[in-house]
């Protein structure tokens, strides 16, 4: 999948070059994101209100016309390369024994992705607003699952694991999104993700209970350095 990714994107940089007589421009965008591992099969004793985990990410991309006629000037090809992470945290609260014993915790799952985004972005004519859709390949660095107890106070305890052979090499989401050009070569944009596939391996239930989609909520400010 990754291969024809980047097939079609050199062909896109050919297809631009020849084309078109408008410079490519790099960009750089920041953003801060809200995460959630969608679990397939939650237990009911999980808290799926605190399931939420803010992180930073950065991304670079390159912006190309890759359509002649109207819409040449106005839909664009997004792509480069990003760094995501993808994180959850899930705290659960367990009565064992009938009620004797109430066990607490919570755990966390950290999954680490370069990725390669190919958005689509058409402008909205004469209106700073732009729209942003298409799916995006996130490549498994790390991943790792912090493990706490909290009480009963003699089984207190914290483990962290290291997980990523336990997860699918590569995540792929849809993402779509809406972005406002407040100045020339500078933007602010939201955008939402849903993977598309589950995470674990082959069903492997080593790591938790139930396997899992990613969503991603981003909120970024995006610059362009040539116009």
């Amino acid at each position: 999948m990754l291969r024809i990714v980047v097939l079609f994107l050199c062909f896109c940089v050919c297809h631009v070059e020849r084309s078109s007589s408008q410079p490519i421009h790099w960009g750089v965008s920041a953003g801060a994101s809200i995460h959630e591992l969608d679990f397939e099969a939650p237990l009911d004793f999980w808290d799926a209100s605190n399931r939420s985990f803010p992180s930073v990410m950065l991304h670079m991309e390159l912006p190309m016309r890759f359509i002649e006629g109207p819409l040449g000037e106005l839909l664009w090809l997004s792509s480069g390369v990003r760094y995501t992470r993808l994180a959850s945290k899930v705290d659960f609260e367990n009565e064992v024994g009938n009620g004797n014993q109430l066990f607490t915790g919570a755990f966390r799952i950290n999954q680490h992705y370069v990725a390669i985004p190919v958005q689509f972005r058409l402008d909205l004519g004469k209106l700073p607003v732009f729209i942003v859709a298409g799916p995006e390949f996130g490549v498994l660095v790390y991943a790792n699952k912090i493990s706490e107890t909290f009480t009963p106070v003699e089984f207190r305890s914290s483990d962290t694991r290291k997980i990523t052979g336990d997860l699918k090499r590569v995540n792929t989401s849809l993402y779509g999104g809406i972005g406002v050009e407040f100045k020339k070569g500078v933007a602010l944009y939201g955008r939402f993700g849903r993977g598309l596939n589950h995470v674990l391996k082959g069903g492997d239930q080593t790591v938790s209970v139930s396997d899992w989609l990613t969503n991603e909520f981003e909120i970024g400010l995006k610059v362009d350095f040539e116009r």
